[in-house]
């Protein structure tokens, strides 16, 4: 059935009964003599599956089993819910009671030969006539008893359900499959709509009436009226309730009177239209819209233009009607302008000029309210009243006050702002209306608490000095007003440089004012930037003065805000008081942690004396330079911080406050820092500003920055010259890399260092650099003092050194200057010196063969050299020396090892033959012999003994010996 079809008829009856499975749906309408039966079937859970499982199988899950379901229906590819959905025309029940007969066979469909039984294609019997009341009668008598008419309305649905397809097995099974699930039948939804009595103000049946009523121009009744009222206000647009709205919307306002009207027109281009309320004074109708659904959204705008359309003939026929509905339309909708439904609205406050769009279907936005547009002013000139009305009853509308604000302004007419329309005033975008607000607040103290930000912020930006002024001084004596609070705190973050500096003072003592801190003293309930911005709003108005009242308040605020407003007072002209007073308490405030450090390098970058001191007292309060600069100077690197010449004067100042372990430290910071952009005359400035300078520099070279410092050290000839002469021999041999790099150079341009200092020479001669070790020796030689070196060079052990060492005593030609070498050598402790002596021995023997010579080898222990004296003792007179005894008594006295050597020795003893010469020695030799004599080595103790005797029976004593003569054969 068409719409237009839906909308001519008249629903008699509407009901939807809900079985074991199914739902169904049954309308009735008639449109003049003709009555139409729908019946519509439908799952009653939308999610019901039961077809497929029917169908096809699939799993059953009741009792908490999982059990597979053969498929069950018969009826493959039919589905009940849509073959047995219906529009019928009602049959009329025959004069004795009877159904006519069936026209066409329940089977196969094939049309009924009259007066046959049987269907002569399929051969099924056709229906037998039986006695039955007309559909209608039977809905009732259903719809009276559901719970014992299950079957009926089984039989129902099956009667008019026309569906060829269906044959007459599919039929049977189908209205049994009925019978069975209405055999637990319930009545979900009724409306009856020839009964206008109910419980409800507004139903079915009085709806339709009004319809009726209104399309035939007749008067409504008191009873209408008053459900005209629900219709407009609180009853859903949709089936059912649409069609009366939309024959009152058509008349206009002769229809139902002009309140009706204008509250349908109004409701229309809101976003109310189709919205249910659950009003208990209107018959729920919601279920309705299963049959049908109208008022679509199209329509609804449609019936808009249509009324802004009847609306302009209205001013032409009716000026006063005019006047009385548009006035009405206004307070009744009372919202902002809304850009697709709002044409009523628009034409009457600004439609002298086009209201809509380029395209022509939309309400152009923003609405222009800079001057007044309305459509028909003269109207509005001689309505002053009704304007009044607009004026004082709009809430939610800145378009209507602001256009019943311009016609009494156009008219001299001015009404009062109250307590309800202030907010609205001050929230529209006409200026005099903005400004009659902001003079008004101040008598209008109740309207605070309901006024939103928005409108704060339009006051607080707007209003004269002396209103604002008298405003703010209000809401310091009150509880605090939180969209005053938000309002204040939003422009002072924002900055704006638009508001004075007077009234930011004045916005500021009002925010902090009213945000008190909380039970602990804190503030973290409000916003630091507004918390900022009002402190510094207050700094630049009066410099924190007096003190005594605004150091409370800045001591309330955290480090992270007092940190904001000290650095952007620096950029303002504040008295030093006002910025000591800032650092002094936020001094107080800071804690050891990483802000510290950034508040620190922020305080020492700035020029300012308080706040550059205030980085030094934190530095000295929270553990002093060594703590705190590395992390600071790393900071302060050219790519994070402002650039070298900060970072200068920092370490500049913390020079000039340390110690001279400080300064170390200090340096060593500025070398790990990695800051390779200083300038290295910079650091050898600070460096020359202490005595531990060269010290410093000399000890960061060889620390983990030994590049960084390298650089300082070679910056200036200067530099390197101060460094090098500082440097000790001593400090030579635990040299690291890039020290000794650094002495190359060093000794590179300045070969004098050595020539006035042989030890240096040797020193750097002996390092582990081989470039150095050349140097130093070439400047040895070159500067004559390898004679008193050449014996260190040769005892470092390093190839270079032994090198030169032996190529200047190979040189020697004097035989005194060559024993002396050679003794020097065999001297020495170390076993390359020696190695060298024995080889220029070896070479020069001939040239130190000389009695006090071997005497003097006669002390050294060494085998070799041992071996070389007793062998010089037999041929060289040396026997009048005290040293060969103590020759003698070292070498008889050796275990282990030295035998050839004290062979050697003990055949000299045994061809001595002047008596004079062994009794100058024997002293000194016959300790050596006894220890020999009470050796373990049996041989030398024979040997011992044997010269023992001999020596006491030439007549020299020995202490536990006796010789005596003894007799033998007649021999004594």
């Amino acid at each position: 059935m068409a719409v237009s079809d839906w909308m001519n008829s008249r629903v008699e009856l509407a009901a939807t009964f809900a079985g074991k499975s199914l739902s169904v749906e049954i309308l009735v309408t008639r449109n003049g003599p003709d009555q139409v039966l729908s019946i519509q079937l439908s799952p009653l859970s939308s999610w019901d599956s039961r077809l497929r499982v029917w169908q096809l199988g699939g799993w059953s899950y009741e009792a908490g089993t999982n059990v597979l379901v053969d498929p069950t229906w018969p009826l493959l590819g039919v589905d009940p819910w849509v073959t047995s959905s219906s529009v019928t025309s009602l049959i009329a029940a025959n004069s004795k009671g009877t159904a006519p007969a069936a026209k066409f066979c329940g089977n196969c469909g094939n049309a009924r030969v009259e007066g046959s039984h049987f269907c002569g294609s399929c051969g099924a019997p056709f229906e037998k006539q039986v006695s039955a009341a007309s559909p209608l009668a039977t809905l009732r008598e259903i719809i009276s008893d559901p719970d014992s008419q299950g079957a009926a309305l089984a039989r129902l649905i099956d009667s008019q359900a026309s569906d060829p397809a269906i044959t007459y097995q599919a039929r049977s099974v189908l209205k049994d499959f009925f019978i069975e699930d209405f055999s637990a039948l319930s009545l979900t939804n009724l409306s009856d709509g020839t009964k206008t009595t109910s419980s409800a103000p507004l139903n079915l049946a009085i709806a339709q009436d009004i319809q009726e009523a209104v399309s035939a121009k007749r008067a409504l009744t008191e009873e209408q009226l008053v459900a005209s009222e629900l219709l407009v206000t609180v009853a859903p647009w949709t089936f059912g309730y649409w069609g009366a709205v939309k024959a009152i919307l058509k008349a206009g306002p002769q229809s139902g009177g002009v309140d009706i009207y204008a509250q349908a027109v109004a409701r229309l281009e809101s976003n109310r239209a189709r919205r249910h309320s659950g009003n208990e004074h209107v018959e729920n109708l919601y279920f309705m819209s299963g049959f049908i659904i109208v008022a679509r959204i199209a329509t609804l705008y449609y019936m808009a233009r249509r009324a802004r359309r009847d609306m302009s003939a209205l001013a032409s026929e009716s000026p006063q009607l005019y006047a009385q509905v548009a006035s009405k339309i206004l307070v009744k909708s009372d919202q902002p302008i809304m850009g697709l439904v709002s044409y009523t609205q628009a034409y009457i406050l600004y439609g002298r000029k086009s209201t809509l769009d380029e395209d022509g279907r939309r309400v152009r936005l923003p609405a222009n309210m800079a001057t007044r547009l309305d459509a028909h002013p003269e109207i509005w000139d001689t309505n002053l009243d009704l304007v009044a009305k607009v004026f004082e009853s709009v809430r939610l509308s800145t378009e209507s006050l602001t256009w019943a604000f311009q016609v009494m302004e156009s008219c001299g007419r001015l009404a009062p702002l109250t307590v309800s329309n202030v907010q609205l005033a001050l929230d529209a975008q006409y200026e005099p209306l903005q400004a009659s607000a902001c003079s008004m607040l101040p008598s209008l103290p109740d309207a605070f608490d309901t006024l939103s930000q928005s409108a704060w912020v339009a006051f607080f930006t707007q209003a004269k000095d002396a209103d604002l002024f008298t405003v703010c001084d209000q809401l310091m004596k009150r509880i605090p007003v939180s969209g005053a609070v938000v309002s204040a705190l939003a422009l002072l973050v924002a900055g704006s440089q638009e508001i004075p500096l007077h009234r930011n003072f004045k916005l500021a003592v009002t925010y902090l004012a009213s945000t008190p801190p909380n039970a602990n003293g804190w503030r973290s309930d409000f916003s630091e930037s507004a918390d900022s911005s009002a402190l510094l709003a207050v700094a630049r108005a009066c410099d924190f003065e007096p003190q005594s009242m605004w150091a409370p308040i800045v001591e309330r605020m955290n480090d992270s805000v007092l940190e904001t407003v000290l650095f952007s007072l620096v950029e303002d002209s504040v008295t030093d008081a006002c910025i000591e007073l800032v650092a002094r308490t936020l001094f107080t405030k800071m804690a050891i942690n990483i802000r510290l450090h950034q508040l620190i390098e922020r305080c020492l970058s700035c020029d300012v004396p308080a706040i550059s001191g205030l980085g030094w007292r934190l530095i000295d309060a929270h553990g002093g330079l060594g703590e705190h600069l590395p992390t600071i100077l790393g900071l302060l690197e050219p790519s994070k911080s402002a650039g070298i010449g900060i970072l200068e004067k920092v370490i500049e100042g913390a020079i000039s406050r340390a110690n001279s372990e400080q300064i170390g430290e200090i340096i060593r910071s500025v070398f790990m820092s990695l800051i390779t952009e200083i300038n290295p005359d910079f650091v050898t400035r600070m460096l020359s500003k202490t005595s531990s300078g060269n010290a410093i520099l000399w000890q960061s070279l060889g620390g983990e920055f030994s590049d960084e410092a390298l650089a300082v050290a070679l910056s200036s000839q200067d530099m390197t010259r101060a460094l090098g002469d500082s440097v000790i021999p001593t400090q030579l041999p635990s040299a690291g890399t890039q020290q000794l790099i650094f002495l190359l150079e060093y000794l590179r341009n300045n070969s004098a260092r050595v020539a006035g200092d042989a030890e240096f020479g040797v020193a750097a001669a002996k390092s582990m650099n081989l470039e150095l070790q050349a140097l130093g020796l070439e400047q040895l030689a070159t500067s004559g003092h390898l004679p008193a070196s050449w014996l260190q060079l040769a005892e470092s052990g390093l190839p270079a050194c032994l090198s030169f060492a032996s190529s200047y005593i190979f040189s020697l030609t004097r035989d005194s200057d060559i024993r002396e070498a050679v003794l020097a050598c065999l001297d020495s402790d170390v076993a390359a010196a020696r190695v060298l002596g024995k080889e220029f021995l070896a070479e020069r023997q001939s040239q130190v063969d000389d009695s006090r010579f071997w005497l003097s080898l006669s002390e050294s222990d060494d085998p070799s050299i041992q071996m070389l004296v007793a062998e010089a003792s037999l041929v060289y007179d040396l026997h009048s020396s005290a040293a060969l005894g103590d020759f003698d008594r070292r070498v008889l006295v050796m275990r282990r090892r030295g035998r050839p050597v004290k062979e050697a020795v003990k055949a000299r003893i045994e061809i001595e033959q002047n008596v004079a010469v062994r009794a100058q020695i024997d002293s000194l030799r016959i300790d050596a012999l006894l220890n020999m004599a009470r050796g373990r080595n049996a041989r030398d103790r024979e040997w011992a003994l044997s010269r023992l005797a001999s020596l006491a029976v030439a007549g020299v004593f020995v202490d536990e010996i006796e010789v005596s003569s003894i007799s033998a054969g007649g021999r004594s």
